[in-house]
């Protein structure tokens, strides 16, 4: 999905996440009314990996990403949106069975 599909399908969320986005940075991705918060895969060959959250302006203030080393995976919490606690998101990008990314990855790693 791409252009102007995915932005129509964008602004139906107040939040997306996107996997495997492929972006460095020297990508600049911008969409009307949204912010960009990234995770770029930090060792790379080539273009891959890469996890994203687009968050529509008016609530971007109420997230917060948490710090973790480990790439392909974005900790973030939503605050005051009527609850009594804070929601806590995780965003993993698992690579496919035959990816040589695999291979050193470990469940134990995804922790925050």
């Amino acid at each position: 999905m791409k252009g102007p599909d995915f932005e129509e399908f964008a602004h139906k969320f107040d939040i997306v996440c996107l996997t495997e986005t492929k972006l460095d940075e020297l990508d600049c991705v911008n969409l009307p009314d949204y912010r960009l918060l990234r995770k770029d895969r930090k060792k790379k060959r080539r273009a891959s990996g890469g996890v994203a959250i687009l968050v529509k302006e008016n609530i971007a203030h109420r997230i917060q990403i948490l710090n973790t080393e480990v790439d392909d995976t974005l900790w973030f919490t939503v605050t005051n949106i009527g609850l009594e606690k804070d929601v806590l998101f995780g965003l993993v990008y698992i690579p496919p069975r035959t990816s040589l990314m695999l291979i050193p990855m470990r469940l134990d790693k995804w922790k925050m």
